[in-house]
């Protein structure tokens, strides 16, 4: 077994790596996988080294592919090198080690000071290096055993790194068992929960469900006949402003539609060569690998003149075939740039080490199944260079004919970014960024960053930016493909999580938009509006329900042909099926070349789905008093 090569190879390796930064792992805690080798025939060598037992390890290098593809073979040698040396600095000067692949083999006598090398030599390769200028995260496995007497060292070397190798990629960081006392300690912590009965997630959804028409239904009916029994009937208070709310509601809705309906002034192309712009997709390819391909390609087919990076930020517990795919692209097209996050637990945490490796002057973000139009990036740019900080675009379900859920989202999206959006913005005078094919400035993303402490980190970083005075445009001919949920249990963990995140936002954001000196009295009544009144209403819509119960069982006569009731309840309902009529109109045109969809989302509008979506606004609420913010990874199947 060679020693190491010296004072060349450390000459060569300063040229490309720096020392680590202090940003440490979470894996300082000093345990590493112990074997015991069985004992086998051959030469002893526990009188190397004074007699002291001799200790083997090996640490296999993940992403070796990326790694030598970035750097070079050179310089990943180089990275092998300094691990290496390293480890002559934690487990002693005379330590020997070899490189195999990408693996590093190291052994030493084994004693408390090489226990204690062990502990510092893991948090040390936790740590971040600097090479060839960027900084860089060592991912690893590490497997170690000490040799007696009668074991030899050809069988420590072939059992440790066969071990290194196959468990690498189970863990981004390292594959961590224990020193003896340690793995007592990880035996108690790993001991099955005590004993009791917890209601399963089905059924503590329905106890929510139910809990929030308790609190919606019964609670106000028994105010109404407490009210009534000890003081005076209030139900035609109530009423009056349950039908100002409603009709109030019903208005401001028409009112945004108008309002989208007006031409788009789009700012004109500016002369000369386009700025850089980079197109960032986020990932988790786990959930990801049958599309993450298509958007990439689909990304790398766009148009624009200028410089554009492509740039695929991903996070992944193990290593997923779609990988190499990624890299050979890489390899062919020097636009895109693969960056794995080491630890990253959500969409914020990629991007936001994302910008890290940003080259353009804007930013395009995506989700791993979008498919941005070929002229998008130069459309942006018409807003971007005039003025605009943010841009948000369409989104159109291309899977609409998957399922019936599938089609309905298709229909609603249609409405969504047709007559939401770009009517809100401009009744608001301030847009929203949506999560994806939407387009930042660089800086202002750089400045505002995303929240994952947020489970809507998109609405909550639009937020902020609109409070520190930034401008947000929608544009609804700004167009990307998406994949829609295919199965209502998809579309009913995704919808709670967005009414959960709108809670958040609302909760955080609404007092700080309200205090803003960037903001006039009209885009604050907008936010009132936007971020109060939506966590309200899903409330208000279902009191006439108690109210009129109320009137029944009193014995009051029920006029339900009042001409306010009735032009109220005219509105309301037409409001749904003028909604499925004018996203038709303004419908991207794959979606309104199935004009039976739109039928069927006026249906399905009609007979529950609205309610569906009030329902879940207020199991958000619920959820959120209860400290339940899980986040579920939305399925994506292609």
């Amino acid at each position: 077994m060679p020693a190491g090569r010296g004072a060349s190879a450390a000459t060569a390796l300063r040229r490309t790596v720096e020392a680590p930064l202090v940003e440490r792992s979470n894996t300082d805690s000093g345990q590493f996988e112990r074997l015991v080798l069985s004992p086998v025939e051959g030469v002893g060598l526990s009188s190397v080294r004074s007699g002291r037992p001799l200790a083997v390890a090996a640490i296999v290098i993940d992403r070796r592919l990326e790694l030598e593809f970035e750097h070079g073979h050179d310089g990943f040698q180089d990275i092998c090198e300094y691990i290496a040396l390293r480890v002559s600095q934690q487990l002693g000067e005379h330590v020997a080690w070899q490189f195999d692949e990408r693996l590093v083999i190291f052994a030493d006598a084994m004693d408390q000071q090489s226990c204690d090398g062990l502990a510092r030599l893991n948090s040390m390769l936790g740590s971040y290096l600097v090479v060839g200028g960027e900084r860089r995260q060592i991912e690893y496995s590490v497997v170690w055993c000490e040799l007696a007497a009668d074991q030899r060292l050809a069988d420590a070397y072939e059992l440790t790194s066969r071990l290194a190798l196959a468990r690498s990629g189970q863990n981004p960081t390292i594959q961590q068992a224990a020193l003896p006392a340690a793995v007592e300690r990880s035996d108690r912590a790993q001991s099955p929960p005590a004993a009791g009965w917890r209601p399963s997630k089905r059924l503590r959804i329905a106890g929510q469900i139910a809990t929030t028409w308790l609190a919606g239904l019964f609670v106000p009916f028994l105010a109404y006949v407490a009210a009534a029994r000890f003081w005076t009937d209030v139900t035609n208070v109530v009423y009056s402003l349950v039908v100002l709310a409603l009709l109030a509601t019903s208005a401001s809705i028409w009112i945004e539609w108008l309002l989208a309906k007006r031409p788009l002034n789009i700012p004109r192309p500016i002369f000369g060569p386009p700025p850089p712009a980079t197109a960032m997709v986020a990932a988790y390819l786990p959930n990801e690998t049958e599309t993450v391909l298509e958007t990439i390609q689909a990304v790398l087919a766009s148009d624009y003149r200028g410089p554009l990076q492509v740039l695929l930020v991903y996070n992944s517990p193990v290593r997923v075939p779609v990988e190499d795919e990624l890299y050979r692209l890489a390899q062919q097209d020097p636009r895109l740039q693969l960056v794995r996050v080491v630890r990253s637990k959500s969409k914020a945490d990629n991007i936001n080490t994302g910008l890290n490796y940003v080259t353009g002057r804007y930013i395009g973000v995506f989700d791993a199944d979008h498919c941005p139009d070929p002229d998008a990036f130069s459309r942006a740019d018409r807003w971007l260079s005039h003025g605009a900080d943010v841009v948000q675009g369409r989104c159109v379900v291309r899977n609409g004919e998957d399922s019936l859920v599938a089609k309905t989202v298709a229909v609603e999206f249609e409405s969504i970014y047709g007559l939401a959006h770009p009517g809100r913005a401009r009744l608001h005078r301030w847009g929203i960024f949506g999560g994806s094919n939407g387009y930042w400035r660089t800086d202002v993303l750089r400045e505002i960053r995303m929240d994952s402490s947020m489970l809507t980190e998109d609405i909550d970083s639009a937020t902020r930016a609109v409070i520190a005075g930034y401008r947000i445009e929608s544009d609804p001919q700004l167009v990307s493909r998406e994949l829609a949920t295919t199965r209502l249990v998809q579309l009913w963990n995704q919808r709670l999580r967005w009414a959960q995140g709108w809670h958040q936002v609302s909760k955080r954001r609404l007092g700080q938009f309200l205090r803003s000196p960037h903001l006039s009295l009209r885009q604050k009544l907008g936010a009132t509006h936007l971020f109060l009144w939506r966590e309200i209403y899903p409330w208000i819509s279902i009191q006439m329900i108690p109210i009129i119960a109320f009137w029944f069982v009193s014995d009051r006569p029920i006029e339900l042909f009042v001409p306010v009731f009735v032009a109220t309840t005219a509105l309301t309902m037409l409001t749904g099926p003028v909604q499925t009529i004018l996203s038709y109109k303004v419908a991207n045109s794959e979606t309104r070349k199935h004009p039976k969809w739109f039928v069927l989302f006026a249906i399905i509008e009609a007979i529950g789905y609205q309610e569906l979506r009030n329902t879940i606004g207020r199991v958000a609420q619920l959820k959120d008093l209860a400290g339940e913010n899980e986040w579920k990874v939305t399925a994506r199947l292609r």
